[in-house]
């Protein structure tokens, strides 16, 4: 692996008359996520794309230990060695009027959390373990009790939260880049500019942070007239 690209047969190649374009990036890439686009003010090629981010941090909970997550203002996930922990805690969190979901903990490589029975494993006789108790924050506790969403919603809300989370535990963290290039007076193309943001935590995330708020700005190259439309990168 490297970070360099080679586009061809590409709107990019037709627009600047060149054969081939080859780039070094700043990052290594993920290499079926990177966006071609075009400055129009400067002329300059865009290019964007997601990396690996092996450093990633997690802002909502904080993990002091792999029992007990906090999530700040988010509610509260723990996990349990048995059931019956598991239910003694659910009972005391009940008596202080809190509202509590069974989480599963599916674990087969990778791990996954959601609510009890919300989610569809291969094998949950093996691998799924009803482990872990979430407690509702203040806010949705409220929200829920005034009717203002239902536990349809909750479920929904929590489970987007648990898959979140579950993204961060398998270290399926990215940062986006974008990184500008013009042509030198030897004819290499050369990096003018380039902007990181880091700490995107799931793929969908990341793409869609890349797409809407990094390349926005930008244009796409004019549709190939006289060849396929296709994108090789040589990584």
């Amino acid at each position: 692996m490297s970070n360099q690209i080679t586009l061809q047969k590409d709107p990019v190649n037709q627009f600047y008359r060149e054969r081939y374009v080859e780039l070094e990036l700043e990052h290594e890439p993920v290499d079926d996520a990177v966006i071609v686009k075009h400055d129009t003010d400067t002329n300059e090629l865009v290019v964007g794309y997601l990396t690996n981010d092996s450093d990633l941090q997690w802002d909502c909970w904080d993990l002091p230990s792999s029992v007990r997550s906090e999530i700040g203002d988010q509610g509260l996930l723990v996990e349990f060695r048995s059931e019956m922990e598991r239910d003694e805690y659910m009972e005391e969190m009940a008596k202080e009027g809190e509202i509590c979901f069974v989480v599963d903990k599916y674990e087969h490589g990778n791990v996954h959390y959601s609510i009890e029975a919300t989610s569809s494993y291969p094998d949950r006789r093996w691998d799924v373990a009803p482990c872990g108790v979430y407690v509702l924050d203040a806010d949705t506790k409220e929200r829920l009790k005034s009717g203002d969403i239902d536990e349809e919603k909750v479920r929904e809300i929590t489970n987007s939260l648990l898959d979140n989370f579950s993204d961060f535990c398998n270290g399926d963290g990215y940062g986006c880049t974008v990184e500008k290039f013009e042509k030198n007076e030897e004819g290499d193309w050369e990096q003018k500019s380039e902007d990181s943001c880091w700490n995107y935590i799931g793929r969908s995330h990341a793409e869609q942070s890349l797409k809407e708020d990094h390349l926005s700005g930008f244009a796409d190259f004019p549709p190939l007239k006289t060849f396929e439309n296709t994108k090789s990168f040589s990584i």
